[in-house]
């Protein structure tokens, strides 16, 4: 289950925290994404883990500098903030499959 607030969860680099990964597509979904994003240190497996994840992040000034004023150009340095390479990868597996 995400424990994030709605909004939070729909744009993760408004609001960077810890995500609860579960069972549910959305869960998963975080998990993802946070991963992703390189941030998957932020992904957490239980409740005692979202806490702790939580509170150093709360306690840790400089990192959440980093994420409030670099998450953006981070973000575009990994899988998830380039559409493009997506697009092609995708793209060229289709022919691959389509060919074979």
């Amino acid at each position: 289950m995400s424990v994030v607030p709605p909004p939070a969860r729909r744009c993760g680099w408004a609001s960077p925290a810890s995500r609860w990964s579960g069972r549910a597509s959305r869960e998963r979904l975080s998990y993802s994404n946070l991963t992703n994003a390189g941030l998957g240190d932020l992904a957490v497996f239980s409740v005692e883990d979202y806490v702790s994840t939580a509170a150093a992040l709360a306690a840790d000034r400089s990192r959440r500098r980093l994420l409030r004023h670099g998450l953006r150009d981070m973000i575009r340095s990994h899988p998830l903030g380039q559409p493009e390479r997506f697009v092609r990868a995708f793209y060229a597996k289709a022919e691959e499959v389509a060919r074979a």
